[in-house]
C-alpha cells in the first residue's frame, strides 16, 4: 500500500468519525500532486495550528454552530471527498505576509506595525465594526482572537493595542522587551501597564504562522494563508470549528487551508439558517 493510500484511508476514517478539522493539517501546497488537497501529507513539515487544537472536545471556535448532525461525508474509491457546507463569501483583497514558519521567532517592529496597519486599514473599509471599537477589534483580529491562549482578551484588548503601539513605535528603550516577552516583571517606565497587558498579545503574535490579513467581498476581515488568492471561497464546513479557504478547480474545489474570519467564528453566520450545499474536494 502506498503512502498516498495510507494517508487517504486514515483521513477518511477521521472524517467518518466526525473529526472534520483534520482538514486543518492540510497545508497547501503540499509539494506532491499525488496526495489529494484534503489529505494531510505527513511526509512534509506540518505546522500545528498554534492558537487552537483542531481535534478537541473543547474547541476554541465553533464556526459551524450546532450543525454537527447536518454533515454528510461522502467518499468512495476515488480521490474525491464531498462535504456539506455553507458558502460565506469570497476573498476580495489581501495584505502582506506576517509571521514566520519558526515559532517564537523575535518580532520585527517594522513588519509588525505594517501588519497591524493593514488589519486596521481593512477594518476602515468595513461597516461591520462599530465606531469606537477599532482598538479592541484590531487586537482581536491580529491574534486570531487569542482563543485557547488568553481567556480574558476582550477585557484587555484596548490596553493590548495601546501596548502594541507603545512598544513598536520606534522607542529603542523597549527593544529588549521584544526579545523577552515572558519577563513580566521588567520595568518599562511610564508605559508599564500598557506593555504588560500587551505581553501575551505579543506572545500570541509570535505563535502565528505565516498569514495575510484579508477583506472579503462582503467586508468581513480576517486572516488567511499566504497562498490565498482573490476569488477564493471562504466556506464553513458543517461540523468544522473553523472556516476553510477553497479554490474552484473545474467542477470541484481544492482545499487551500483554514482561515480566521472575524464575525463568524462562534456560529454567528449559522444562526440565520443559511443555504447548505455540497462541496466536492479533490
Amino acid at each position: 500500500m502506498s503512502y498516498k493510500d495510507i494517508y487517504t484511508k486514515v483521513t477518511k476514517r477521521f472524517m467518518d468519525q466526525g473529526y472534520i478539522d483534520i482538514l486543518a493539517y492540510c497545508q497547501h501546497p503540499t509539494g506532491s500532486e499525488c496526495v489529494p488537497s484534503w489529505v494531510p501529507d505527513w511526509r512534509s513539515t506540518i505546522c500545528s495550528p498554534p492558537i487552537w487544537k483542531p481535534v478537541s472536545n473543547d474547541p476554541a471556535f465553533r464556526t459551524s454552530g450546532s450543525s454537527r448532525l447536518l454533515q454528510k461525508v461522502s467518499h468512495g474509491v476515488s480521490d474525491l471527498l464531498t462535504l456539506r457546507g455553507v458558502r460565506v463569501d469570497t476573498v476580495k483583497e489581501f495584505g502582506s505576509v506576517f509571521g514566520d514558519t519558526e515559532r517564537r521567532k523575535r518580532l520585527q517592529p517594522k513588519g509588525t506595525l505594517q501588519y497591524l496597519a493593514e488589519v486596521r486599514s481593512f477594518m476602515a473599509q468595513s461597516p461591520r465594526f462599530n465606531p469606537g471599537s477599532e482598538d479592541i477589534q484590531t487586537s482581536r483580529i491580529a491574534v486570531a482572537d487569542f482563543s485557547g491562549y488568553v481567556k480574558d482578551l476582550k477585557t484587555r484588548a484596548i490596553s493590548s493595542y495601546a501596548g502594541f503601539r507603545h512598544v513598536l513605535d520606534g522607542d529603542t528603550g523597549h527593544d529588549g522587551y521584544l526579545q523577552n516577552l515572558d519577563d513580566s516583571t521588567k520595568e518599562v517606565g511610564s508605559n508599564r501597564d500598557y506593555i504588560l497587558n500587551a505581553s501575551k498579545s505579543f506572545a500570541a503574535l509570535r505563535l502565528l504562522r505565516s498569514v495575510r490579513p484579508f477583506i472579503s467581498t462582503s467586508r468581513y476581515v480576517g486572516l488567511a494563508p499566504v497562498y490565498v488568492q482573490a476569488g477564493d471561497v471562504i466556506c464553513i464546513i458543517l461540523s468544522g470549528n473553523v472556516p476553510y479557504v477553497l479554490r474552484k478547480c473545474g467542477k470541484a474545489y481544492i482545499l487551500i487551508s483554514k482561515a480566521y474570519m472575524h464575525g463568524i467564528m462562534y456560529g454567528e453566520h449559522m444562526a440565520g439558517s443559511p443555504d447548505v450545499e455540497d462541496f466536492t474536494l479533490k
